[in-house]
């Protein structure tokens, strides 16, 4: 079974929730199991067949390590997967709660791991991993973006991407999309936030830069109804327009903003970063879904 995306809801109103490592294992049945793992390392649930490891947010500090098994099932009339929340006797229970029953979300399309050029490395570290690639941006407490970039096609196209951010609530770390003028050296990013001063909850920035170092003003700021651990983004460039749109899960899209397509700068690059901003805590983002067409 080839798995494509799982994600869970759950968290507080504010989006926020203590990550929970979950352990994938092959029921054999056509079906996989996700026992919660315990803060330290250990777990309940038979013997791991091709395991996998993903987060699930929604616990909070006092989360005592109950199991939460969840199966997650091909969907015959889809491209998409459906989580359902199984009870211990191992039948199907229903939505409740907020938290659980049937959910379809859109397949990830793993990212290419050639193409790919540093923006601004330094310190930066990606790694490439096997459902995604991992770039980390070092504790720094000012402007500095690291990406990773690539050539961007002529409009018109579409840029999707779905990443998994990893930051504190403190200070304005960022990370997402990131368009370069190779020529000039703007850049606006298309990002994650969480921006201190402005909420305690993460937001959508559409932000201007002079350069990697040096940042110049938003363009937008904006507030997300739903906030889970994977954050899906799209940038359409329609020949006219730079549109960005924001999703849930992959299939359904608003759009958050709509520009001149040179406005700020003529991107002939694209790619994903990461930075913190902040003199304490590293930064990281971990892409998991890439499609520009």
């Amino acid at each position: 079974m080839a798995l494509r995306m799982l994600m869970f809801t759950g968290a507080d109103a504010q989006g926020r929730g203590v990550n929970v490592p979950i352990k994938l294992y092959d029921l054999g049945d056509g079906t996989w199991a996700l026992p919660v793992v315990n803060a330290d390392g250990s777990w309940s649930g038979g013997t791991l067949e091709g395991e996998r490891t993903i987060l699930l947010p929604g616990a909070d500090e006092n989360w005592d390590g109950t199991l939460v098994p969840v199966r997650v099932f091909d969907d015959p009339d889809s491209e998409a997967f459906i989580l359902s929340v199984v009870a211990p006797d191992g039948s199907a229970v229903g939505s409740g709660g907020g938290g659980g029953g049937e959910v379809n979300l859109a397949p990830f399309v793993a990212p290419p791991t050639d193409g790919w050029t540093w923006l601004n490395q330094g310190t930066g570290i990606r790694t490439d991993e096997e459902d995604g690639i991992l770039l980390e941006a070092p504790i720094l407490n000012n402007t500095n973006v690291r990406g990773l970039m690539r050539t961007l096609p002529e409009p018109p196209y579409i840029a999707t991407m779905a990443f998994c951010p990893i930051a504190t609530f403190a200070n304005s770390p960022s990370m997402g999309f990131i368009l370069r003028d190779s020529v000039g050296g703007r850049l606006q990013s298309h990002a994650w936030t969480i921006a201190t001063g402005l909420a305690t909850y993460p937001l959508l920035l559409v932000g201007n830069y002079n350069s990697p170092t040096s940042y110049n003003a938003n363009h937008l700021v904006w507030s997300p109804s739903v906030r889970g651990r994977i954050v899906w983004l799209q940038i359409e460039d329609d020949g006219v327009n730079r549109i960005t749109r924001w999703s849930p899960d992959g299939l359904h899209w608003i759009a958050i903003t709509s520009q001149s397509r040179t406005n700020w700068l003529t991107p002939d690059q694209i790619g994903f970063y990461a930075e913190s901003v902040s003199a304490a805590w590293a930064a990281a983002a971990k892409l998991v879904h890439w499609v520009v067409e």
